[in-house]
């Protein structure tokens, strides 16, 4: 079996979620966290029993007994450490998203292009999820017919901190965008853009400058329609759906224990029928 030694930087709210998933992952030993705050670096290498930690996020990119990294800092490092990554030649999972801004983006598509034997993933994770493959896997073969219509779904079960909410670029950048993502997986390429915004959780956002739910309508190229909701909190749990319908069925996957199901126009379907739901939102 083949095995990783992992540089993993960043231990904050997400990262230490990515280290208790590594955990479960055989083959995958994280050699060295870092993260700027040694409290929280320390804290990182305690949960997958790291041999060391560091504040100096460089030296463990550099460091001879790591042959991949893992990047969960603020989105605004992204694009340097990424590209110090790439030129220890070592390969890179990152956090989406990529960076704060589109100029960052083009910079470091640029910068990729002398490295194309240097592996570099940003941690889109849906699309590679069983059900997701599988609804597209049925549109693909032509079971869901043309798609007309996009609506999907992304809500927090309760906020991040206000603290994270101002360097994180914005509940479209930071959050929504695997909903983007996934859109123009499915769809494709989106042609116009309408959005609404507002601040009904907490009002710390508006200081944050950012809003906490938000709808965002979709013109595809191909003319189908799209909707998108996000939001920073609900009463009920984390809130993921995703439905795609087309000429002849519909393909709906909800996070994070439903199967894909299937729907036609009448009858049915996978054992769903046309009025068919989901049974329950996770708790």
């Amino acid at each position: 079996m083949q095995t990783f030694r992992v540089a993993f930087l960043g231990a904050g709210r997400i990262g230490q979620m990515h280290l208790n998933n590594l955990n479960t992952i055989p083959g995958v030993t994280v050699q060295v966290v870092a993260d700027t705050n040694a409290d929280m670096a320390a804290r990182g290498a305690a949960i997958v029993n790291a041999p060391r930690h560091t504040s100096d996020i460089m030296a463990a990119i550099a460091a001879d007994d790591v042959d991949a990294v893992m990047i969960c800092t603020p989105t605004g490092t992204h694009p340097a450490l990424i590209k110090a990554a790439v030129r220890a030649g070592k390969p890179v999972w990152c956090e989406k998203p990529v960076a704060l801004s589109l100029a960052d983006v083009d910079d470091l598509t640029t910068f990729m292009v002398d490295y194309p034997d240097v592996p570099v993933m940003i941690g889109y994770m849906r699309r590679f999820d069983a059900r997701y493959q599988l609804a597209k896997q049925r549109l693909d073969a032509g079971e869901l017919g043309e798609i007309e219509r996009w609506n999907s779904k992304s809500i927090d079960g309760s906020p991040p901190s206000l603290a994270f909410i101002k360097t994180s670029g914005g509940i479209c950048i930071d959050m929504i965008i695997h909903d983007f993502d996934l859109a123009t997986y499915f769809v494709g390429d989106v042609d116009e853009v309408m959005a609404y915004g507002a601040v009904l959780v907490d009002p710390g956002f508006i200081e944050a400058g950012d809003v906490d739910t938000i709808t965002v309508m979709l013109r595809f190229a191909n003319g189908a329609l799209g909707v998108i909701e996000g939001g920073r909190r609900t009463a009920w749990g984390s809130d993921i759906r995703t439905e795609i319908m087309g000429s002849k069925e519909r393909a709906f996957v909800a996070f994070p224990n439903s199967p894909p199901q299937r729907c036609q126009r009448s009858g049915l379907a996978g054992g769903v029928t046309r009025r068919g739901l989901h049974r329950g939102l996770p708790h």
